[in-house]
């Protein structure tokens, strides 16, 4: 559960936790989820406007844009819920995250665009990522052009999640005449292919090649310079939240299986060596929650290099956390933790496909170390101290 002893859920969180964990424990049943997918179903859109119905796309968003109020705290324990239960919907990318990008503009087709999404009737996904951008939404190649009839789009997005289902495409430009903007497509468009792949956590990720392809103008980088940014980095903290959940459910996975398992006339949870084990694993899960708590204090902050710094510290703490943890759950549950009918090595692969998303370990690492060391030479730290913080976070 995503709060700790100085931070206890009121009331209405609990009653939130409480209903996702319901709605995905009657949902997303495993056995359901792997028929799904081996039916090549990558989303169930009655599922999806059930979502809508509880309200999750709406939540913690302002209401005057047609949300439903509430926190980012709030959509953390949604979140948690989505890791724990393993949904296969991509609720966060395909619902929050353009959410968020589309409130932050705030233009009235912006808010026309939004209204689908908190209904349930649109799904969204946001092109962002280039295939040399290493997670940095503000290294552009893909090109938007006006011309007489409009503005066209031309380049390559990868690893867009959602891309094969979505009604509409958001899509991140450089503009032929300098600075960037957010253009809107719906996904049958002419000139937009989408190359369509299943990722190995059985979510959807596609590259999207523009040809020409014809897009209405969201807004520019010059009106609203920090609508992407700070999406993505609210959208990371949820992915991380999202980790503390899978982290649990791996965690809760293998000690079940461990106490079911018997070796040499006892149970294996009497070994000493396994319950070691699995307390390093509940410390690390600890660690990982704690550390989404401090990154949720950061979305809001005036000084937006402290804010990047402290969300890809956090990403980068949460994502090996979370890879080593449920790595541990597989060796604890043997070869079986290998194969597709125990649940537990579905965390581990999900681990490996949210250390990709938005840049892997080692960018944020390194965004954090430079933001550590630019802090300590505006503060007169010595360069010992500065090599000693490069070498400390090289370390983790």
């Amino acid at each position: 559960m995503l709060h700790n002893t100085n931070s206890e859920l009121t009331d209405e969180q609990q009653m939130i936790l409480d209903s996702a964990h319901r709605f995905i424990e009657q949902s997303c049943q495993y056995e359901r989820r792997r028929e799904a997918v081996q039916a090549g179903v990558t989303l169930d859109r009655t599922m999806w406007k059930d979502i809508a119905d509880l309200g999750w796309f709406g939540l913690g968003l302002k209401e005057d844009v047609g949300g439903f109020g509430g926190s980012l705290t709030d959509v953390a324990l949604i979140s948690e819920a989505v890791g724990k239960g393993q949904m296969l919907e991509p609720y966060l990318l395909c619902g929050f995250f353009p959410g968020r990008l589309l409130s932050r503009i705030g233009t009235t087709e912006a808010n026309q665009l939004l209204a689908g999404i908190i209904t349930g009737e649109t799904i969204v996904a946001v092109a962002h990522s280039e295939p040399d951008a290493r997670g940095d939404v503000a290294n552009l190649a893909v090109v938007a052009r006006e011309t007489e009839a409009g503005w066209r789009i031309d380049g390559r997005k990868s690893l867009v999640v959602g891309g094969d289902i979505a009604d509409l495409i958001v899509v991140s430009a450089r503009l032929s005449g300098g600075g960037a903007g957010l253009f809107a497509l719906p996904r049958a468009t002419p000139g937009l292919t989408v190359e369509g792949t299943r990722l190995i956590d059985w979510t959807s990720g596609t590259d999207l090649v523009f040809d020409g392809a014809a897009a209405q103008l969201l807004t520019t980088e010059r009106n609203q310079p920090s609508a992407l940014d700070a999406a993505k980095v609210e959208t990371i903290v949820m992915l991380c939240a999202e980790l503390v959940g899978a982290m649990e459910g791996a965690i809760d996975t293998t000690a079940a299986y461990i106490r079911e398992r018997r070796q040499f006339g006892a149970s294996l949870s009497t070994f000493q060596a396994l319950q070691h084990r699995m307390s390093d694993m509940a410390i690390e899960l600890v660690i990982a929650r704690s550390a989404v708590l401090r990154a949720l204090t950061f979305v809001d902050a005036e000084d937006l290099s402290e804010r990047a710094a402290q969300v890809s510290a956090c990403k980068a703490l949460v994502t090996r956390i979370a890879k080593w943890t449920t790595a541990q759950g597989i060796q604890l549950h043997g070869g079986y933790g290998l194969t597709e009918e125990y649940r537990v090595g579905q965390y581990y692969k999900r681990a490996l496909v949210i250390d990709a998303l938005f840049g892997r370990q080692e960018t944020h690492l390194r965004i954090f170390k430079n933001y550590l060391i630019t802090k300590a030479r505006q503060t007169g730290g010595t360069s010992d101290e500065r090599n000693a913080i490069g070498e400390t976070i090289g370390r983790t």
